[in-house]
C-alpha cells in the first residue's frame, strides 16, 4: 500500500551537513519500499549556526535526495538560546503552514517531530487541514527537559506556554512515536494515552564497514563527538581530565561545535590539560571515518531522560567501547550489554578513574567491548530494522 507521508522536522538534515539524519535515513528506506516522502526543514543548520541553502529571493526551495522530496525553509539566523532562536522557531512554524499550501500532494499521514513544540503543533494544524492522521514524534520533551536540567522553573511563563502547546499537540495526535522508553510513562501518566498508541523507535544508524584504528603507538585515544553545550556536561569531563593530566598514555579529542566550546578550551588552559584537541563539526557522512580514529568513545549528558542520543547509535556501530557518564541509566548499553564502563554521574573522581581504567586495559580487552557494541547496534539500531518498524507503524496508523 503506497503512502504519501509528510515529515515536519525543523532540524532535519542530510548527510552533507552536521546534525542528525534520522528522518533522511528512515525516509530513504521508505522510498525504496515505494512510498512517497516529503520532508520540510530549516536550511539554517543548528550545529554550525550557518545557512546551508541559497534561496535567492524566495523563502523556500525544493530539492530531491535519494527520491525524497525535501523542502528547505528560510529562517532568521540565531547564535544563542535567546530571543533570536525563539524567533527562528516561530518563523519556521508559521512559514511551513503557508508553504505546504503550494504543494498539491494528497498526504495520507503527517508526522510532526520535536525538538521544540512549535513545529509539531504546526504539523498538527496541517494534518487538520488535510483531514489525515497526525503522528506526534517526541524526540525531546519541552519544557520537561528544561525543568529537569534546572534551566526553567515549572511555573515560569515559558514552561506554562510550552506545556500548553504540548497539551494541544497531544490532543490532536492519532498516535505517538517516541525515542526514549521513559516518554511512554510520561504520556500514560500525564495524558492517559493508551500504550497501544505509542511506538518506541529510537535513533539508529546505517550498518557501515568497520574501520580499524591504525595507530601504532601506545596512546589510548578518547573521543567525544556531538554538541559542545551545557546539556552534555563536558565541563565535568574537562575537570576529570585535569585530575589525570599526568598520565602519558591518554589523548582526548572533542569533535563538534557549540556555545560552551570557547569556555571549555579556556578551562583546559587553566587546568594545564594539554593533551586535548578540538575538531569542528563534520558532515554526517564523515562521522564513521572520524570515529574510527578513537579507541574509546565518550557519551556524556546531563538530565536528558526523554531523548535518544544520535551519537550513541553511531558510537556502537563504530565497534568501539563506550564510556557513559549520564543519569539516564534506563537506556545504557554499557551496563546492559557489556559495551563499556559507566562512571557515577556527578562524581568527577570516579569519571577520572573510569578513564584510567580504560587506559589500563589491553587492546584485546577493549576490542571485546567494541565487538559487543557492534553486535548490539547491528541487532537493535540498524536503520533497516528501525525503518521496517517505522513503516509498519505508519501503515497501521493510516488504517485508523
Amino acid at each position: 500500500m503506497r503512502m504519501q507521508l509528510l515529515i515536519v522536522n525543523h532540524y532535519a538534515t542530510t548527510p552533507d551537513f552536521p546534525g542528525g539524519t534520522r528522518h533522511y535515513d528512515l525516509a530513504k528506506d521508505l522510498v525504496l519500499h515505494g512510498h512517497d516522502v516529503t520532508i520540510i526543514a530549516s536550511g539554517f543548520n543548528y550545529a554550525t549556526h550557518k545557512e546551508t541553502q541559497n534561496y535567492n529571493n524566495d523563502k523556500y526551495l525544493t530539492r530531491e535526495y535519494e527520491g525524497i522530496r525535501w523542502i528547505w525553509v528560510k529562517t532568521p539566523p540565531y547564535f544563542t538560546n535567546g530571543v533570536a532562536r525563539l524567533r527562528n522557531m516561530i518563523v519556521f512554524s508559521q512559514r511551513i503552514r503557508k508553504i505546504i499550501k503550494h504543494y498539491d500532494v494528497p498526504f495520507d499521514i503527517i508526522l510532526g517531530s520535536t525538538v521544540h513544540p512549535f513545529a509539531s503543533w504546526a504539523a498538527s494544524k496541517i494534518a487538520q487541514r488535510h483531514k489525515c492522521p497526525f503522528v506526534f514524534e517526541i524526540r525531546d520533551l519541552w519544557p520537561q527537559t528544561m525543568i529537569d536540567n534546572h534551566l526553567w522553573k515549572p511555573g515560569s511563563l515559558q514552561a506554562r506556554l510550552f506545556f500548553f502547546l504540548e497539551k494541544l499537540t497531544v490532543k490532536r495526535a492519532d498516535a505517538f512515536i517516541i525515542l526514549s522508553p521513559l516518554t511512554k510513562t510520561y504520556l500514560e501518566d500525564r495524558y492517559k494515552i493508551p500504550s497501544d498508541k505509542i511506538a518506541l523507535i529510537p535513533n539508529g544508524t546505517a550498518v557501515t564497514e568497520m574501520k580499524k584504528n591504525l595507530s601504532a603507538d601506545n596512546i589510548v585515544r578518547f573521543m567525544y563527538l556531538g554538541g559542545i553545550d551545557k546539556v552534555h556536561k563536558l565541563d565535568d569531563v574537562i575537570a576529570a581530565l585535569s585530575i589525570i593530566k599526568g598520565e602519558k598514555n591518554i589523548a582526548f579529542e572533542f569533535v563538534g561545535d557549540g556555545k560552551e566550546r570557547k569556555m571549555l578550551i579556556k578551562a583546559c588552559d587553566s587546568y594545564g590539560v594539554h593533551y586535548v584537541t578540538w575538531t569542528p563539526s563534520v558532515p554526517k557522512k564523515m562521522v564513521p571515518e572520524i570515529l574510527s580514529r578513537a579507541d574509546v568513545l565518550v557519551l556524556s549528558t546531563s538530565t536528558v531522560m526523554y531523548g535518544s542520543e544520535n551519537k550513541l547509535a553511531e558510537y556502537l556501530m563504530a565497534g568501539k567501547p563506550i564510556l557513559t557518564y549520564t543519569p539516564a541509566i534506563h537506556n545504557n548499553p554499557a551496563i546492559d550489554h557489556n559495551c563499556g564502563l559507566t562512571a557515577s554521574y556527578g562524581n568527577i573522581n570516579d569519571l577520572a578513574e573510569t578513564i584510567r581504567a580504560f587506559a589500563a586495559m589491553s587492546a584485546e580487552q577493549r576490542a571485546i567491548l567494541g565487538k559487543n557494541s557492534r553486535s548490539y547496534a547491528e541487532k537493535n539500531l540498524s536503520i533497516q530494522i528501525l525503518a521496517e518498524k517505522f513503516e509498519n507503524t505508519l501503515l497501521n496508523i493510516r488504517k485508523i
